[in-house]
């Protein structure tokens, strides 16, 4: 029987692993390519143009009731004709066109459609000698692109430089080809990787050769195996509390961080009116109220002393959190790996130690405590997996961390189906449940979840008609803009800044954002220029960081694949869900960071701390990869060659402490 169900749960999982896959393609092409809302520029026969805009990180509010115009203008001549003159035009969105002062109508044009190229025959409007294109595009949710070009002519006339465009109130300048990869000037200013590991090569070698003479030493010592996921853990702990004391207390004067001010005005506003304020009293008040609550609760309850006190308690949640999910990470490696107490300690150390992590603790913000509640709700759910039955108990503890995480931030929404659908499978497939129970089960922990959380979605659909209000725009009507304010798919498609200029690297790509908010602080905090990072992490150490990541980021994918491999063929049911769930989260929170992209082209909105709640599961990852080289190693190569990958592990997490806290 056992076999018969193993057999349908692999012919379950392809198929969900290609639907997903088709589902996950079709959605983006049809965003990109056909939905008007997604400020996404189709390729085409010639280049799209916009006004030359300089990269700025701030964002600004578009009145779409007052849309940004700019006016192209190109001058031309026309010797002879060789055929019918014909245009072809695409425009971000409204578009005017003018040739030779004669309005040019673009029959059927809808702006709802502005990816569709319009083709009108302009023939009788061309005249022989000097001619003149005047186009005015206006775009009422952000900067207007044009993409334009006239056939028929002995040199068909394209969208380029040679352009002019007038922006706003500025003069005419030549027009810029939309590139949404343009760097921001300052962000040289920072050390290099490559630089920062010539300039530490002597301590990194140090750090490597630590690394690899401590690991040959302790190669094999069973007393030492059985103690290490303790000493991690203490190890973990007191970085944690240096962190705190030395380095965090300080960089939370004045609310440093992403979004740290207006996080700040959340927690103040209940101090001082007692009530919970409306999604539109702020730009970070629509989040759900726990973490900022239990935060004022705190200040109100301990009356701390403005200064270091008051500092402290405002940083104290998201501190434990950040340690907390170490804890988690090493619960969740003595789940999937019983009998292995190093890949525990392993876990501990990769999870204590994340970059996205360590950043975030800086931050007034509900980020880590979210990770911390959601990564519990997913322990809860891998042991539910993992046990023989599973109890009411189980159900319950499940819906009371998937509320906790809801009541602090929306992205838990997209984990309560996940959830509870595994554990029912679960039911249904290991311990062959009857229907009635599966759905009881179900009920349980949606009915804990929709008691403890459901008020604050309710409340935000009655008040807004949207249960998931955002601060994308204001109570007046306004739109939130942030450059680029479009992309391409060239934006999606490159990816090596992060080793050469990592920091702000997302005005380059998605992937070099991607990488240096997850391996470090690639964005400064969240501030608009590297003048005003706050100073407290060693910059050259982060930067060399991004370099000594690139192992670390090849173990994660190796135990990626291998866990892939057990979720198709581990012999136990349960073991195979769970590792079905650690192998599917990661894609699926991917793609909705990708979405999120096409949906926000913001050079920010590339944040890999979105997934920081899976912070013990990319540590158990990672470790998992590292010990599939370790095992190959042994037996088969010298011992200084097996020793190497430990050297790098030294050297890695060494520079992530020295990143963070030297």
């Amino acid at each position: 029987m056992d076999e018969v169900r193993g057999e349908w749960l692999r012919r379950i999982q392809v198929i969900l692993a290609v639907l997903f896959a088709l589902g996950v393609a079709g959605q983006w092409g049809l965003a990109a390519l056909r939905s008007p809302d997604v400020a996404f520029l189709p390729p085409g026969p010639t280049p799209w143009i916009g006004a030359p805009i300089l990269p700025v990180t701030k964002p600004i509010w578009v009145d779409p009731a007052r849309p940004m115009a700019t006016t192209f203008e190109r001058h031309f001549t026309v010797d002879k004709q060789v055929g019918r003159v014909v245009l072809q035009v695409r425009a971000m969105r409204d578009v005017v066109l003018q040739l030779n002062g004669s309005l040019v109508p673009l029959a059927g044009r809808d702006a709802r459609r502005w990816k569709e190229p319009s083709v009108v025959d302009v023939t009788p409007l061309i005249v022989m000698g000097e001619n003149l294109l005047h186009v005015e595009v206006r775009n009422p949710e952000g900067i207007p692109f044009l993409q334009l070009s006239l056939g028929g002519l002995a040199e068909p006339l394209l969208t380029d430089e040679r352009w002019l465009a007038t922006w706003e109130d500025e003069p005419p300048r030549p027009a810029a080809i939309a590139d949404d990869g343009v760097r921001i000037g300052d962000s040289t200013s920072l050390p290099s990787p490559l630089s920062a590991v010539r300039e530490h090569a002597l301590a990194l070698v140090t750090l490597a050769g630590a690394g690899m003479i401590s690991a040959a030493i302790l190669q094999g010592r069973r007393s030492v195996a059985e103690k290490g996921p303790a000493v991690a853990l203490a190890i973990v702990a007191l970085f944690w509390a240096w962190l705190f004391a030395a380095k965090i207390v300080h960089l939370a004067a004045a609310g440093l961080g992403f979004d740290g001010p207006a996080h700040l005005f959340y927690i103040k506003w209940l101090l001082q009116h007692r009530t919970l304020p409306l999604a539109t009293a702020g730009s970070e008040t629509y989040h759900p109220p726990l973490y900022h609550v239990l935060t004022a609760l705190l200040v109100a309850a301990l009356r701390p002393a403005p200064g270091i006190a008051e500092r402290a308690l405002l940083s104290l949640l998201p501190v434990l959190s950040g340690l907390g999910m170490a804890f988690v990470a090493a619960a969740m490696a003595r789940c999937l790996a019983p009998d292995a107490p190093w890949m525990r300690a392993g876990s501990a150390i990769a999870a204590g130690l994340l970059p996205s992590s360590l950043t975030l603790a800086a931050s007034v913000s509900n980020e880590l405590p979210h990770a911390l509640l959601a990564s519990l709700a997913m322990l809860a759910t891998v042991r539910s997996l993992l046990k023989e039955r599973t109890t009411p108990f189980d159900d319950i503890v499940l819906g009371l961390f998937l509320a906790g995480g809801l009541l602090t931030k929306y992205t838990s929404v997209i984990l309560v189906p996940t959830f509870v659908g595994a554990v029912a499978a679960k039911r249904i497939l290991s311990e062959s449940a009857p229907s009635s129970q599966v759905a009881l089960g179900a009920a349980r922990t949606l009915a804990v979840v929709a008691v403890l959380a459901g008020w604050v979605y309710v409340r935000n659909w009655i008040l807004f008609g949207n249960p998931l209000v955002s601060n994308f725009s204001d109570r007046q009507g306004n739109t939130l803009w942030q450059y680029p304010g479009f992309h391409t798919a060239s934006y999606f498609l490159q990816f090596g800044d992060a080793f050469t200029q990592p920091w702000f690297s997302g005005f380059h790509s998605f992937w070099d954002s991607v990488y240096t908010t997850f391996w470090g602080d690639g964005m400064l905090g969240g501030v608009s220029r590297v003048r005003y990072a706050h100073g407290g992490w060693r910059y050259d150490w982060m930067a060399a960081v991004f370099v000594l990541a690139l192992p670390a980021t090849f173990f994660l994918v190796a135990g990626w694949i291998r866990a892939m491999i057990g979720a198709l063929r581990d012999d136990n049911l349960g073991r195979r869900l769970a590792l079905s769930l650690i192998v599917g989260l990661p894609p699926l929170l991917l793609a909705a960071l990708m979405s999120f992209n096409l949906q926000h082209p913001f050079w920010s909105s590339g944040k890999a701390f979105y997934a920081l709640f899976l912070t013990p599961t990319f540590a158990y990852l990672m470790v998992s990869g590292f010990e599939a080289l370790d095992r190959m190693l042994a037996g088969r190569a010298p011992l200084a060659v097996r020793m190497l990958p430990w050297g790098w592990a030294s050297a890695f997490f060494g520079s992530i402490a020295l990143a963070y806290g030297g």
